[in-house]
């Protein structure tokens, strides 16, 4: 995916789960932490082709991702903070981490999440490396963060971007829905509404007889 959805994905995590302690920060940590993997691009492989063949290898790899997680806990709990433990703040940053892979994979370009041992790339093919409707939720959430704040406060606005973005997958499932069923809408022969309002007019139609005559 693009460096902004991967930036934004990140500071929404940090934000959810480190932002009441970290406020503002926690979104430019997040944001900051989620493009690292992206760096081996500055790494010259020699050609085009080798660059792309070797993109998104070790530094996409969910195992030295899981590591560089552990290191960077070990190197910041020499400051112990009193708010959250070393076991939440693992999780933040593999989790900042290791959404970057994994999104990745989703793409067409194929990524190596279990280098060494499995090169072979992971390509579900299922999303853009662009796709708006993913960021911009992402995107008003991290601007609410730093235009509110985040300190002790409950972190609601990452959790309604990822809500929002679930719509659009609601109404396809819900076409899909009225497809099976025999039809497309509530228009549909075979739609719960459509046969509710048929049951009403066959209930009508007898008192409307009675009163013609």
């Amino acid at each position: 995916m693009d460096s902004i959805t991967q930036a934004v994905l990140g500071a929404t995590l940090q934000a959810a789960l480190l932002g009441r302690w970290q406020g503002r920060k926690a979104l430019l940590y997040g944001a900051a932490l989620a493009t690292l993997p992206d760096l081996d691009v500055v790494i010259d492989y020699g050609d085009a082709v080798a660059g792309m063949t070797y993109h998104r290898s070790f530094s996409h790899s969910l195992l030295v991702l899981t590591g560089l997680a552990l290191a960077l806990t070990l190197l910041l709990r020499w400051r112990p903070h009193p708010g959250y433990s070393a076991g939440r703040l693992f999780v933040t940053l593999w989790l900042v981490l290791a959404t970057h892979p994994l999104l990745d994979a989703f793409t067409s370009y194929g990524t190596q999440l279990f280098w060494p041992f499995t090169p072979t790339p992971t390509a579900r093919s299922t999303v853009f490396i662009i796709d708006p409707l993913y960021t911009a939720p992402l995107l008003v959430a991290v601007i609410g963060g730093l235009l509110h704040g985040l300190r002790d406060k409950s972190p609601r606005l990452p959790l309604l971007a990822r809500a929002v973005q679930s719509v659009p997958g609601i109404h396809r499932r819900r076409q899909a829905d009225g497809r099976a069923s025999g039809g497309e809408g509530t228009g549909a022969p075979g739609h719960p509404r459509r046969r509710a309002v048929q049951r009403a007019d066959a209930l009508q139609q007898p008192a409307l007889a009675g009163h013609r005559a």
